[in-house]
């Protein structure tokens, strides 16, 4: 997948309390994004969350909004990390049709001592994912 940086919300960005992305993408105008083609959201988890505390929790939301500080955002989708997910796990947001000017994600994180890094970007490119299974056939 090519990943363009001016598209990236973070780029390994360490996360141990509520932080919104190091990068908020500002798309010039309330936009129709992904009305010609669809775009999405990647999110990657690049340093595994410590699995040991029991407490930890680990949301991420993309929002929109007219400032660039996201500080009334809509809330446009959730994703919810599993504690003690593998390092390079992703997670996948399709971009709504409609949005406001700013785009960006939001990590939220709860408990004793969350602590993760994160990567994520807008792609137009589809995130397919393909798992090979043993054949069920005899």
């Amino acid at each position: 997948m090519i990943i363009d940086s001016q598209l990236e919300f973070s780029d390994g960005q360490a996360v141990t309390t509520t932080a919104l992305s190091t990068n908020v993408i500002d798309t010039g105008s309330a936009a129709d994004l992904g009305v010609g083609a669809p775009l999405w959201v990647i999110i990657q988890l690049d340093v595994a969350s410590d699995a040991a505390n029991s407490n930890e929790t680990y949301v991420v939301t993309l929002e929109t909004d007219d400032n660039a500080g996201l500080s009334s955002a809509e809330v446009l989708g959730t994703k919810t990390m599993t504690r003690g997910d593998a390092i390079g796990t992703t997670h996948v947001f399709s971009v709504p049709t409609s949005n406001q000017q700013y785009l960006g994600v939001r990590y939220t994180h709860g408990g004793t001592t969350p602590s993760a890094t994160y990567s994520a970007w807008l792609t137009n490119q589809e995130p397919t994912k393909w798992q090979a299974y043993d054949s069920a056939i005899d």
